[in-house]
Parts: C-alpha cells; sequence; structure tokens
C-alpha cells in the first residue's frame, strides 16, 4: 500500500509538472506560485485517494471515467488559479496537460520491466528521468510555438473540439489496459497508446495553428481595410481643407467689401452673409477629449460639404478606457458606414446622421443612426467598416447589433468597462 501511494503521488506530481509545461511561456498572475503550491499538494492528495479508492474496486471503467473528469476540471481549475487566461482557454490547456502526461507515462511504461526497474517497487519514481526529455522538448519546441500570439482567443468551440479529440483515445486506451490487466509488458500494447496519445497532440497542435493561420488572415483583411481607411482619409482631409479653404478666400473677399462699403443696409447685408459663412467653424467640438473632439470635428466638415446633418450625443468620460487608435477605428468606422448609406438618400432632409455615446451601468453604448435606401446594398467597402469595428468590439468582449426598420438603420455597439 505505502508503495502505491508513493507512486501515485508520484504520477500526480509529474501530471502537474506537465500542466506547467505546457502553461511556461504565459504570463502569470500576482503571487501565482502560492496558489500553485497549495493547489498543487491538495491535487496529489487527492490522486493518491483516487488511486486506491480505483484499485480496491478493481478499476472500473466508469469510476475511471469519474475521476477523469473531476482531474480534468481540477487542473482548468489550477491554471485559471495561476494564469490570468479565461475559463475556456483554461479548461482548453487542461486537455493539451492531460494529453502530454498520458503520452509521458506510457512511454514510461516501455522501462518498468526491464531491468533494473523490474523488481522496483517504487518504479514509477525509478522512472523519473524518463519525462524530463520528454517535457524538456514540449516545452522548448511546442510550447512557445502555441503562444506565439498571445492575443488569441479560446472560444468554446475551440474547447469541444479539443474534449472530443482527446478524451475518446485516453477512454479507449485506458479500457484497452483495463482489458489485458494493465499489462506493461506487452510492448504492442504500448506502443499503439502511445502512438494514439502522440497523434492526438498533433492533431491538437494542427488545430492550433490552423487559428493562428485563421487569425493572420483576418489580421491582413485589417490591415488592408486599415489601408483603404487611410486612402479614405487622406480623400476626406483634401476634401475639408479645400473647403475651409474656400470659405476663408470667400470671407478675406467679403472683409475688402465692407471696407469699401457705405450704405448701411448693404453693410448689414454683407455682415449676415459673413455670419453665415463663420458657421463653417462651429464645426470644430470640444467635448473634453481631445480623440473624440477630432473624429466629430472631422465628421462634421465632412457632413458641411456634403449637406449631411450630423447630430450628437457625447459622454467623452465614458470612452477615456479605450485605447485611441481603437476609438479612432470603431467611430470612423462606424460613422463613414453611415455617411456612404446617407449619401444613397435622394431627399436633402433625410440625409442625417445621429451617433449617441452613454454609459449605462457598467456598459459602453455607442449607437449610431441613420436613414438608408433598403433598395441599395450595402456595399464592400461598408463590410470592411464592419470587419474594422467588430475587430475592435471583440478585443474588449464587446457586442455589436444592427437593426433596420421603416428605412432606419441603427448600428449599436456595446462595450463592458472593466
Amino acid at each position: 500500500m505505502t508503495a502505491l501511494m508513493i507512486n501515485s503521488g508520484f504520477v500526480a506530481f509529474m501530471e502537474i509538472t506537465a500542466v506547467f509545461t505546457v502553461i511556461y511561456p504565459i504570463e502569470k498572475r500576482k503571487h501565482y506560485k502560492l496558489y500553485a503550491v497549495l493547489i498543487s499538494i491538495f491535487f496529489i492528495a487527492a490522486c493518491i485517494v483516487q488511486r486506491i479508492f480505483l484499485t480496491v474496486h478493481d478499476n472500473s471503467n466508469l469510476l475511471w471515467l469519474f475521476f477523469e473528469l473531476a482531474n480534468f476540471l481540477f487542473i482548468g481549475f489550477l491554471i485559471r488559479a495561476v494564469t490570468p487566461r479565461g475559463a475556456a482557454a483554461c479548461m482548453y490547456l487542461s486537455v493539451w496537460s492531460i494529453c502530454l502526461f498520458q503520452l509521458a507515462f506510457t512511454v514510461t511504461c516501455l522501462f518498468q520491466n526491464r531491468e533494473p526497474f523490474k523488481n522496483f517497487s517504487l518504479n514509477m519514481l525509478a522512472v523519473f528521468p524518463i519525462y524530463i526529455p520528454l517535457y524538456a522538448f514540449f516545452a522548448l519546441a511546442v510550447s512557445k510555438r502555441l503562444y506565439m500570439d498571445r492575443n488569441m482567443q479560446i472560444t468554446n468551440r475551440d474547447l469541444i473540439i479539443a474534449v472530443f479529440t482527446h478524451f475518446p483515445i485516453n477512454l479507449f486506451n485506458h479500457m484497452l489496459f483495463n482489458a489485458n490487466n494493465y499489462d506493461s509488458s506487452n510492448y504492442l500494447l504500448v506502443f499503439s497508446t502511445i502512438f494514439a496519445y502522440a497523434c492526438c497532440l498533433f492533431v491538437l497542435y494542427l488545430h492550433r495553428m490552423f487559428l493562428r493561420q485563421a487569425k493572420l488572415n483576418e489580421e491582413i483583411d485589417i490591415i488592408n481595410e486599415l489601408w483603404q481607411q487611410r486612402q479614405t482619409q487622406y480623400e476626406v482631409t483634401s476634401c475639408n481643407i479645400e473647403y475651409i479653404n474656400k470659405k476663408t478666400h470667400d470671407l478675406m473677399h467679403t472683409l475688402t467689401e465692407l471696407y469699401t462699403l457705405d450704405d448701411s443696409n448693404l453693410r448689414r447685408e454683407f455682415l449676415d452673409e459673413l455670419s453665415t459663412k463663420l458657421r463653417v467653424y462651429d464645426a470644430f467640438v470640444d467635448t473634453g477629449n481631445r480623440a473624440l473632439d477630432t473624429i466629430l470635428s472631422q465628421a462634421n466638415l465632412y457632413c458641411q460639404s456634403k449637406g449631411i446633418a450630423l447630430k450628437s450625443i457625447v459622454d467623452s468620460k465614458t470612452i477615456e478606457f479605450m485605447d485611441v487608435t481603437d476609438l479612432f477605428t470603431v467611430l470612423n468606422n462606424a460613422l463613414e458606414h453611415a455617411f456612404i448609406q446617407v449619401l444613397q438618400v435622394a431627399d436633402p432632409e433625410l440625409k442625417q446622421v445621429c451617433i449617441h455615446i452613454r454609459q449605462k451601468g457598467n456598459l459602453l453604448l455607442i449607437s449610431v443612426e441613420n436613414i438608408r435606401n433598403p433598395a441599395i446594398s450595402i456595399s464592400s467597402d461598408s463590410d470592411f467598416r464592419m470587419k474594422g469595428i467588430s475587430h475592435v468590439v471583440r478585443k474588449y468582449d464587446g457586442q455589436i447589433h444592427t437593426s433596420s426598420k421603416n428605412g432606419l438603420y441603427k448600428l449599436s455597439i456595446i462595450i463592458p468597462k472593466v
């Protein structure tokens, strides 16, 4: 019984080691070492009790499956306590850890019945050196590649794929070993199990690389979109500068005429005209947030040159937590998406865009409303802008909703403030 407890404790220790081999490139929480030690001690004790319980009940497959699921959840909890990753990512890494450990454990079975280990009661402890190169190879050759993109999110779908890739193989191999009374001298059985776990790790690795490739493709789309935005921004800026220069030239001409004008009635007409022309400078907005002022002022100038009425109700303090680049991307794309649709409306009275930025509870709410022509489909340029918004909103764990009713199009963005 003592040998069983020591062997079981060492196996649990190597399973914990597999966990930290998988997650070592990831950023850690503050005081993570204390959490790791406390949880690891509890896990090792639980594994010893589990092994004794299974031995008493002749390694029942049902009990084994229950304990295996419990280990899976417990390892996920350990990773959650040590790293700042989300729950789905921690469970995903738990699958990787269990699969790596199972591969290493099965490899050691090749040596347990060979000299000098076969007559040693603490055979699992004796084959400890076998784990070192396996874990070192994984840590140096695989783990770093898994986290080349630290911002990649693990979704519930990715977790389900990982679970249903590994657990059927794990259950099948356990039933196979159990049916053969855990005869590790059967090298065909051991080699087939090693091959199964190696293939499982390879499939998980391919899945991870596919995720990374999809992420890179998405980033390429965003880069192309941002390039198109810069082109559009240059055209808008040029248009606005031309518009301001024209107004300035008109003002200079009006002032020159005022100097030589004696008729009071004509002077009043010229002053009224001058007042009208000075309204162009009302386009410059002062909200208290420099980035927001720039975006709305630029939009106002563009709207004045295109005959669009822009109405804004904004609380600048609600967006201070957002990165300036992200804010530009979201608001510029949302407004330009609205402008594209409004310009397709024939009635000048309906060329209006309304933007509302406010906070509700712990949520930032951004809404942009405009009239659109339902008969005209949304252009690919607008699709690119929506992708740009989606890319940023996902970064902040937010959501996007769009609705169109009676010709009124509304884009709503909800971002939690943390």
